[in-house]
């Protein structure tokens, strides 16, 4: 992968890394919504793909 794919991928991550302490915040706020849960899930297996990537 090249250097510029590299900081889109690592740019794409940290914004990942921060939607799901976000929506983990949500989710102590409030344990019943089963939307964030959900939100987590996706955003740490596309993480996981991306750091895959490398």
């Amino acid at each position: 992968m090249g250097v510029v794919l590299k900081g889109l991928a690592l740019a794409n991550l940290e914004r990942c890394d921060e939607a799901i302490a976000a929506a983990e915040r949500a989710l102590r706020l409030n344990p019943e919504l089963a939307q964030a849960q959900e939100l987590i899930d996706r955003l740490q297996a596309t993480a996981s793909r991306v750091i895959g990537q490398w």
